[in-house]
This record gives structure tokens, C-alpha cells and sequence, in this order.
């Protein structure tokens, strides 16, 4: 299932942009048998600077359990931007949290059928199971969201307060995971560059201005509040565009979540995962409308034993300050750097939808 890449295979098919260089040997290392690549097609998603996907057709293998298509996810293809994140381990982290969470593989997590790393170039190639595309707002309805958070209630169990996860040597370091490692005094700037430009305005309303005001003041504090939390792994993007639904075999999608893109594996505060993911589901309306049920459901899927350690109102309370960490985030990673005349809030949409998901659950409401 896993091999070393001594000949450069990732970086050769990563630079030219073609599965097919690395694709027989994650094939070989399948043991698909004779299955040969029949074509291939670019998957739009995620980001360019940092991965690339390719969906596979296969023609009918003679032996083996070769699927009709699958996924090959490969570094970047500028290798200014390849390098940046093999220097990061991102790479190397998504291939160990994988190979950690095997038993969820086909459930809350994709099969992976081989991978290869490049240890001289901390790089790795994937091939997966190809889910589909990524759900339509409309698809995500409230048994969707819910069901995403009771699988992450379990998947946090895993590795509860598992503190020698925290010294493996490819895991993120949680320092100020919530926001990226970024300088917390790049909010106030960022904010104000935000709100000085209609075309990169976010929203204008009291509650969110309310929390922008409290992190101007509080962004230091907050942070420290939330390395206090029970650690455990965390995916620390699990933005809604990372969540899938798997296809049936008819071709629709069933509400089967299926988590993606562990680049950003982090032993850290599972209220992280929690916020991002509610207050960026495409409906913020629908999603604040059953934010109590789902954090309830949340809640439940954690085991018995961290219950008891971990009351509810200590979890409320940190993801409240998790929400405000999730717009500091997007905040600071904003882009006020709009031309004339051009109209930056289709770039910044995620804060967009983190901002008005703040707006309609205002977690200052029980912080002070």
C-alpha cells in the first residue's frame, strides 16, 4: 500500500501536472493487477498552491479489485509553492494522519488504496477513493450537518488527551493553530483595512462588529483561553468545501460524510473543527438555526469516559471562543488588497459566511 519514491515520480508528475507518472506505481502498489489508465480529468477544488487532484478511468482490470475511477492527489505544481509546503510538512502530514485513521477509511474517512512519500522531499502522492463532487448548498440540510458532527465526536475520541501524539514528529504544532500560527496584532489592521473598502466589506451589523470590537481587545487573551483546552487530533481545516458526501452506486449522494485534506493535522482543541465547520456551512441560517442540536450531537458522540472530565458547559464555552478564533482567522487572511473598481467579496466568501453566522449566534452572548 505504501512505497518510497526514490526516482522523483511525485515531483516529475507534480511538476508536468500528470497522474499518470506516479499513477502505475500507486497502482502497482494497490495491487490492481493488470488495470490500465485509461484517461484522466483535472478535479476542480481546493487550492492550486498547495495540491493538485486528478480523477482516473480505468479499463476493466483481469484481476484485482480496481474500481471504475479513483482520485490521485498530488503536491503543487510551481515548485516554489511545492517546496513552501513540503518545508511545512503538510505532505508528509496528510499521508500520517491517513495512515493513523485507517480503520475510519470508507466511513467518516476516503479509502486510500496506495500512497507514496519522497522523504528527501517531503512530498506524497495519494490514491483514493473517488467520492464525487462536493455537496450543493442545498444538500446540506440539517441531518447532513448533524450527521458530520457526530462522526467528529467520535473521531476526536480517538485520540483524547493522547499526549504522545503531540510529539510525533509530523504533527502541527498547536501554538496558535486557531488562526494559522499568524501574528494576532494583524487583526486590528486587517479589520480596518476590511472595513474601509466597500468592495471588501464584510457586514456591517452589531453583533459581528461586536465580536470585531472584543477581538481588537481580547485576540491575545482569547487565544491563551483556548490553549487550555483537552487536546486531541484535529483536522484544523475542516472548513465545508474539506466535508463530502459519499455517491451510492446510483450516482447520488447519500449522507455519508466523508472528512478530506489533512494537511493541516493539528493535536489540538476539538472546539476548532466544531466552529469552522458549523459557521461555514453554505446556509448560515439553517446551520446557527440548529447550532444547540448539533453541538448536543457533537456532545453525545464523544465517549462516556470525556464526558464526564469534560462538562458542557466547559465544551460551550470553548467553542464559543473557537468561533471567535474562526473570524480572527478569516479575518486576518482576508483580501483588502482589491483593484479599483473590482469587487472582492466573492474572494472573501468564507468570511463572508463565518460573519454572518457570527452575526445570527453572537458567542459573546454567554463569554461576558
Amino acid at each position: 500500500m505504501e512505497f518510497e519514491d526514490q526516482n522523483g515520480l511525485i515531483d516529475d508528475s507534480a511538476q508536468a501536472s500528470n497522474p499518470i507518472i506516479i499513477g502505475e506505481a500507486l497502482m502497482d502498489a494497490a495491487k490492481w493487477g493488470d488495470a490500465q489508465i485509461q484517461g484522466y480529468e483535472r478535479v476542480l477544488g481546493g487550492s492550486a498552491v498547495v495540491s493538485q487532484l486528478f480523477r482516473l478511468f480505468f479499463s476493466d482490470p483481469q484481476v484485482g479489485p480496481t474500481p471504475p475511477s479513483a482520485i490521485i492527489k498530488l503536491p503543487a505544481a510551481d515548485r516554489d509553492d511545492r517546496e513552501q509546503k513540503a518545508v511545512e510538512l503538510g505532505y508528509i502530514r496528510e499521508a500520517e494522519a491517513l495512515r493513523l485513521l485507517a480503520e475510519l477509511q470508507g466511513g467518516f474517512q476516503p479509502i486510500v488504496y496506495s500512497y507514496a512519500v519522497d522523504r528527501n522531499r517531503q512530498t506524497a502522492a495519494l490514491l483514493m477513493e473517488d467520492i464525487g463532487p462536493q455537496p450543493s448548498q442545498q444538500e446540506w440540510h440539517r441531518e447532513a450537518i448533524q450527521g458530520v458532527m457526530q462522526r467528529l465526536g467520535k473521531l476526536h475520541s480517538l485520540y483524547w488527551e493522547e499526549d504522545s501524539l503531540a510529539r510525533a514528529w509530523w504533527i502541527r504544532n498547536c501554538y496558535r493553530a486557531d488562526i494559522f500560527n499568524e501574528d494576532p496584532t494583524l487583526f486590528v489592521p486587517q479589520w480596518e483595512a476590511i472595513a474601509a473598502k466597500d468592495s471588501a466589506h464584510v457586514y456591517d451589523t452589531p453583533n459581528t462588529m461586536r465580536c470585531a470590537d472584543y477581538l481588537a481587545d481580547h485576540i491575545v487573551d482569547a487565544l491563551n483561553q483556548l490553549e487550555l483546552r483537552p487536546r486531541t487530533l484535529v483536522h484544523g481545516d475542516i472548513h465545508q468545501a474539506n466535508v463530502l458526501r459519499r455517491r451510492t452506486g446510483s450516482g447520488l449522494h447519500n449522507d455519508d460524510p466523508v472528512l478530506v485534506d489533512w494537511q493541516d493535522a493539528v493535536y489540538g482543541g476539538a472546539t476548532s473543527d466544531v466552529a469552522k465547520f458549523l459557521s461555514t456551512v453554505p446556509d448560515s441560517e439553517l446551520s446557527s438555526r440548529h447550532e444547540a442540536e448539533s453541538l448536543n450531537a457533537y456532545y453525545e458522540s464523544l465517549s462516556s469516559e470525556i464526558r464526564a472530565s469534560y462538562p458542557f458547559t466547559r465544551f460551550s464555552t470553548n467553542y464559543r471562543l473557537a468561533l471567535l478564533a474562526t473570524l480572527a482567522n478569516y479575518v486576518i487572511a482576508a483580501d483588502t488588497d482589491v483593484a479599483p473598481g473590482k469587487n472582492a467579496l466573492p474572494v472573501n466568501r468564507s468570511l463572508q459566511r463565518v460573519a454572518s453566522f457570527i452575526e445570527l449566534t453572537d458567542p459573546l452572548t454567554n463569554l461576558i
